[in-house]
């Protein structure tokens, strides 16, 4: 069995459970256990093969997916309900204002100020008593706003 294939099994495994037996020896749907490796990287190979082949997912994927979001869409009945939470790992607080004020270093750095002076400027405009954690979300967002290194960036030229 290839990887793709592996992956492909453990996505429908996690969104629609698995054939096992209870005690008596009837058929039962089972699933991995939560927060057990299996589930995780159950988790993992559904998050790989739809980053992979999401626009081409076969039916039985997109029914399942479907149906975990409306129970509806399909006369087959999944056991199975997507929930979203906020994530307690790496949570940003307002990641719109960390973009804001981000975004406004950036500019002041593009304009020729220093990235100290202008997490100051923008730490000053926006109440901040101490400046440490502009400067953490100046670092955090480095990859978004390339000026943020110190060096400008390069002007596109019209010729």
């Amino acid at each position: 069995m290839t990887d793709v294939e592996e992956d492909a099994r453990l996505a429908h495994e996690f969104l629609m459970g698995f054939l096992t037996e209870d005690e008596r020896g009837l058929r039962k749907r089972g699933f991995f256990p939560k927060g057990s490796p299996e589930e995780t990287k159950a988790r993992e190979a559904l998050g790989q093969y739809l980053l992979l082949n999401g626009w081409s997912l076969p039916d039985q994927f997109r029914i399942a997916l479907a149906a975990c979001f409306d129970p509806n869409v399909t006369p087959f009945p999944t056991p199975r309900r997507l929930m979203f939470k906020q994530s307690e790992k790496n949570r940003i607080k307002n990641h719109l204002a960390n973009s804001q004020i981000s975004e406004e270093v950036e500019l002041l750095v593009q304009g020729g100020a220093t990235v100290a002076a202008a997490v100051e400027t923008v730490g000053k405009k926006y109440g901040y008593a101490d400046f440490r954690p502009i400067t953490k979300i100046v670092q955090r967002y480095r990859k978004t706003f390339p000026g943020l290194d110190g060096r400008p960036k390069a002007k596109k030229s019209h010729t």
